[in-house]
């Protein structure tokens, strides 16, 4: 298994059970990935959330994706995103977004962030043993 793999799994699954911890707590919660397309694990939260504040506290953070017997876990750090363009285009092709003109409308609302580096372990049917840790950095698998 790959890194492109791993994104095509987690966009059919849609959702990820996101991990975060603090002050030695641990937080879980489901969590909808914003599809782009395959190019990794991207997610969005409201920054008046206590989970926004966990995340600030501490950026790492691990995800569960499954389906069936299938699972994949993503490690690694959170990294913010403010680039606006990217935000418009992005929320335009998630089917549960507002239109763009709203977005720009209400965009403070919205903190996204990526996964960009970390590494993501694969447990394909629960008989089989863990797969080998793909490793990735800016998004590009490096091992």
């Amino acid at each position: 298994m790959d890194l492109d793999q791993a994104i095509a799994f987690a966009e059919q699954c849609q959702v990820g059970y996101v991990a975060t911890c603090l002050n030695n707590r641990p937080f879980v919660r489901p969590l909808q990935l914003v599809t782009t397309g395959g190019e990794g694990f991207y997610f969005v939260t409201h920054p008046h959330k206590d989970f926004y504040k966990q995340l600030l506290a501490n950026p790492q953070v691990e995800v569960c994706f499954n389906r069936e017997l299938n699972m994949l876990r993503v490690s690694g750090k959170v990294h913010w995103i403010d680039d606006p363009a990217w935000i418009v285009l992005s929320m335009n092709e998630q089917p549960w977004a507002p239109r763009s003109e709203v977005i720009k409308a209400i965009r403070p609302n919205f903190a996204f962030f990526q996964i960009r580096s970390g590494s993501a372990r694969w447990w394909l049917d629960a008989s089989q043993p863990l797969s080998a840790e793909i490793l990735f950095d800016n998004g590009v698998q490096i091992a």
